[in-house]
């Protein structure tokens, strides 16, 4: 091999490697990779990581029936975190349990209700179901891709802000993610107000300010 090919092929290595980096540093490989990789490697590796906190963790989200057969990133973005939950639950319309995806079942744990809460249908349901007022609810969206360490920061944001609701969107909106606890709410919780908005709604039956903080690794799944 001449020294100015064997250059030639250095550089476009350095090139390609720069690229690599790139990527990686941005989590476009994370993006992708969390599109082809099986959810069953991401199962099968969750158990060894740390656990999420002292307190129970739920990670809590819904879908709706065109959303469930496009779960596979969102899934494998919640599995594959540097800490893990106590449980990832589903909460859907009774009318929409038969079509859960069987695979899924391996990781989720699915809860049905039949009243007609709008869109705070999951969050109602879940604290409902949570027992211990101390247990940190994560309200997630199923068309979004979380970043590697999503859970342990909104986490520790709960933890340095103990009585405070946590949204990890940069403005008050739920859709990118907030931290609750069933100790935050009272029997007005059951009394959804319907054409209000969640947020809205949250602020009248929560006791409970609310804690705003930047996360910028978080996606919409574009695929």
């Amino acid at each position: 091999m001449s020294k100015r090919l064997f250059q030639i092929i250095s550089l476009i290595f350095s090139i390609l490697y720069l690229i690599y980096l790139f990527l990686s540093y941005n989590g476009i490989t994370r993006y992708i990779a969390l599109h082809v990789n099986s959810t069953e490697s991401y199962i099968h590796d969750y158990p060894k990581l740390e656990k999420a906190d002292k307190d129970r963790v739920v990670v809590c989200f819904t879908a709706n029936e065109a959303q469930l057969s496009k779960l596979k990133p969102f899934i494998n973005s919640i599995l594959d975190q540097t800490v893990r939950v106590d449980d990832i639950a589903l909460t859907i319309p009774d009318k929409y349990l038969e079509k859960v995806p069987e695979n899924l079942k391996k990781v989720l744990s699915v809860y049905g209700y039949s009243k007609d809460y709008e869109n705070a249908g999951n969050l109602i349901s879940s604290v409902l179901r949570e027992p211990e007022a101390t247990t940190k609810i994560i309200i997630v969206e199923p068309y979004m891709i979380y970043g590697h360490d999503f859970i342990e920061k909104i986490i520790d944001e709960s933890n340095k802000h103990k009585n405070k609701i946590i949204y990890a969107h940069p403005s008050k909106l739920p859709k990118w993610g907030i931290l609750i606890k069933p100790a935050f709410f009272d029997d007005n919780i059951c009394h959804y107000e319907k054409g209000k908005g969640v947020c809205n709604w949250l602020s009248k039956c929560a006791d409970a300010e609310c804690k705003i903080t930047t996360y910028s690794e978080t996606y919409k799944n574009m695929l």
